[in-house]
Protein backbone atom coordinates (compact mmCIF):
# COMPACT_ATOMS: atom_id res chain seq x y z
CA UNK A 1 0.00 0.00 0.00
CA UNK A 2 0.99 3.63 -0.45
CA UNK A 3 1.69 4.43 3.21
CA UNK A 4 4.04 1.45 3.47
CA UNK A 5 5.76 2.52 0.26
CA UNK A 6 6.38 6.07 1.54
CA UNK A 7 7.58 4.71 4.90
CA UNK A 8 10.01 2.33 3.17
CA UNK A 9 11.30 5.18 0.96
CA UNK A 10 12.03 7.27 4.05
CA UNK A 11 13.73 4.29 5.68
CA UNK A 12 15.82 3.82 2.55
CA UNK A 13 17.14 7.39 2.64
CA UNK A 14 17.81 7.17 6.36
CA UNK A 15 19.79 3.95 5.85
CA UNK A 16 21.72 5.41 2.90
CA UNK A 17 22.65 8.55 4.85
CA UNK A 18 23.61 6.52 7.93
CA UNK A 19 25.87 4.33 5.79
CA UNK A 20 27.46 7.32 4.06
CA UNK A 21 28.10 9.17 7.31
CA UNK A 22 29.71 6.08 8.86
CA UNK A 23 31.86 5.21 5.84
CA UNK A 24 35.64 5.30 5.59
CA UNK A 25 35.23 6.97 2.20
CA UNK A 26 33.62 10.01 3.79
CA UNK A 27 36.46 10.23 6.31
CA UNK A 28 38.94 10.13 3.44
CA UNK A 29 37.18 12.97 1.60
CA UNK A 30 36.95 15.03 4.78
CA UNK A 31 40.73 14.69 5.17
CA UNK A 32 41.34 16.36 1.78
CA UNK A 33 42.70 19.86 2.21
CA UNK A 34 40.17 22.67 1.89
CA UNK A 35 42.02 24.01 -1.15
CA UNK A 36 41.80 20.70 -3.05
CA UNK A 37 40.25 21.44 -6.43
CA UNK A 38 37.64 19.32 -8.16
CA UNK A 39 36.86 20.17 -11.78
CA UNK A 40 33.36 18.75 -11.38
CA UNK A 41 31.39 16.45 -9.09
CA UNK A 42 29.28 13.65 -10.55
CA UNK A 43 26.61 12.75 -8.04
CA UNK A 44 23.91 10.07 -8.01
CA UNK A 45 21.05 12.16 -6.65
CA UNK A 46 18.85 9.14 -5.97
CA UNK A 47 20.90 8.49 -2.83
CA UNK A 48 19.74 11.70 -1.20
CA UNK A 49 21.50 14.90 -0.19
CA UNK A 50 23.82 13.57 2.52
CA UNK A 51 27.05 14.35 0.65
CA UNK A 52 26.02 17.66 -0.88
CA UNK A 53 27.41 19.76 2.01
CA UNK A 54 30.86 18.70 0.76
CA UNK A 55 30.36 21.08 -2.16
CA UNK A 56 30.87 23.96 0.27
CA UNK A 57 34.15 22.48 1.53
CA UNK A 58 35.51 22.42 -2.03
CA UNK A 59 34.16 25.86 -3.01
CA UNK A 60 31.21 24.67 -5.10
CA UNK A 61 32.63 22.92 -8.15
CA UNK A 62 30.09 22.25 -10.93
CA UNK A 63 27.63 19.54 -9.88
CA UNK A 64 26.42 16.98 -12.41
CA UNK A 65 23.49 15.02 -11.02
CA UNK A 66 22.82 11.63 -12.57
CA UNK A 67 20.73 8.60 -11.81
CA UNK A 68 20.82 4.98 -12.84
CA UNK A 69 17.29 4.80 -11.47
CA UNK A 70 14.60 4.69 -14.15
CA UNK A 71 12.54 7.85 -13.74
CA UNK A 72 12.32 9.16 -10.18
CA UNK A 73 9.26 11.39 -9.64
CA UNK A 74 11.28 14.03 -7.80
CA UNK A 75 13.51 14.68 -10.81
CA UNK A 76 11.29 17.60 -11.81
CA UNK A 77 11.85 19.19 -8.39
CA UNK A 78 15.59 19.17 -9.07
CA UNK A 79 15.81 20.08 -12.74
CA UNK A 80 12.37 21.26 -13.79
CA UNK A 81 10.07 19.80 -16.39
CA UNK A 82 6.79 17.98 -16.08
CA UNK A 83 5.54 14.65 -14.86
CA UNK A 84 2.27 13.45 -16.29
CA UNK A 85 0.86 10.99 -13.75
CA UNK A 86 -2.30 10.50 -15.76
CA UNK A 87 -0.32 8.60 -18.37
CA UNK A 88 3.24 7.97 -17.12
CA UNK A 89 3.21 5.09 -14.64
CA UNK A 90 4.91 5.63 -11.28
CA UNK A 91 7.95 3.38 -10.91
CA UNK A 92 6.34 1.54 -7.97
CA UNK A 93 3.37 0.22 -9.95
CA UNK A 94 3.27 -2.51 -12.59
CA UNK A 95 1.11 -0.43 -14.95
CA UNK A 96 1.81 0.26 -18.59
CA UNK A 97 0.79 3.46 -20.34
CA UNK A 98 -2.49 1.66 -21.09
CA UNK A 99 -3.97 2.32 -17.60
CA UNK A 100 -7.63 2.11 -16.68
CA UNK A 101 -9.29 5.19 -15.20
CA UNK A 102 -8.95 3.78 -11.66
CA UNK A 103 -5.26 2.96 -12.26
CA UNK A 104 -4.70 6.51 -13.53
CA UNK A 105 -6.36 7.91 -10.40
CA UNK A 106 -4.25 5.71 -8.13
CA UNK A 107 -1.11 6.55 -10.13
CA UNK A 108 -1.80 10.29 -9.73
CA UNK A 109 -2.44 9.79 -6.02
CA UNK A 110 0.85 7.88 -5.69
CA UNK A 111 2.78 10.65 -7.48
CA UNK A 112 1.17 13.20 -5.14
CA UNK A 113 2.06 11.21 -2.00
CA UNK A 114 5.59 10.66 -3.29
CA UNK A 115 5.96 14.38 -3.96
CA UNK A 116 4.92 15.25 -0.39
Amino acid sequence: DTVTFVWKSNQFYELVCSGILASDGLDEILNYSDDFKFDAVIYDFTFGPCLLPLLHKFKYPPLISVSAFANPPYTTDLIGGQKYPAYIPHYAVPYSTEMTFIERCFNTFLYTIDWM
